[in-house]
């Protein structure tokens, strides 16, 4: 059995504006505006399969009323009058392309920006967590506390310069006696290689003792071992 066919917008814009007047039945076809009595028959059994209309028998006259309408009674459209629409309004395939290819692009945009959101996110992450492991130091946590002794609050330092200046004092360490006494941070330190000490240039106190630049390690041979 052949698939029934779609009536028009226009049919069924015309049978929907008749309905709105009152019950429709078939021998009052004309009322519709339609030229074809076909056209009228067909598209209501379609739209009644639909689920749209209604038929009812009244004596020996067989009568079509609207099942779902458009509006309700406060004239708000409902979800069925949202599914009416589809039979009509006509669509336009030009401008739904247009938005779905604009809607397609935008969510592109979209997923690009939080690609990008999240690599520095995961950025910050690292940063903070290396920040950490700076402050969770025993040599960082003697700089911090000369901070404290000194009135300074090392929180409001900036994130880049707190880490540099504990890199800095983990290669070499700071003089907190400056720190603690002047306010200031003394990055001048000479290391004394015979006496294995670390001297703050301003103030002449002994920091700490030096540390190897290079540490020997072992590395495999490249060559074979000589045989037995």
């Amino acid at each position: 059995m052949a698939r029934p066919r779609r009536p028009s917008y226009k049919t069924c814009q015309a049978i929907y504006a008749r309905l709105l007047k009152g019950p429709l039945w078939l021998d009052d076809w004309r009322s519709t505006g339609i030229k074809s009595r076909s056209t009228v028959y067909k598209s209501l059994r379609f739209l009644e399969k639909k689920g749209f209309l209604s038929r009812k028998r009244d004596g020996h006259k067989i009568v079509y009323v609207i099942k779902k309408p458009l509006h309700n009674e406060k004239g708000i459209l409902t979800i069925d009058g949202i599914k009416w629409l589809d039979y009509l309004v006509k669509r336009d395939r030009k401008k739904e392309r247009e938005v779905k290819k604009a809607f397609k692009k935008a969510v592109e945009e979209m997923t690009k920006f939080e690609k990008e959101r999240l690599k520095i996110y995961n950025e910050m992450y690292k940063i903070l967590r290396k920040l950490d492991e700076y402050i969770e130091h025993p040599s960082s946590q003697e700089l911090l506390k000369a901070f404290e002794k000194a009135g300074l609050d090392w929180k409001e330092i900036p994130i880049g310069k707190l880490m540099w200046l504990l890199e800095e004092n983990l290669k070499v360490p700071i003089c907190t006696e400056c720190l603690i006494k002047r306010k200031v941070i003394v990055l001048n330190r000479i290391k004394d290689f015979e006496t294995g000490e670390i001297i703050c240039g301003e103030c002449g106190l002994v920091i700490a003792e030096c540390r190897l630049e290079y540490e020997k390690i072992k590395r495999p041979s490249p060559f074979p071992p000589p045989k037995e």
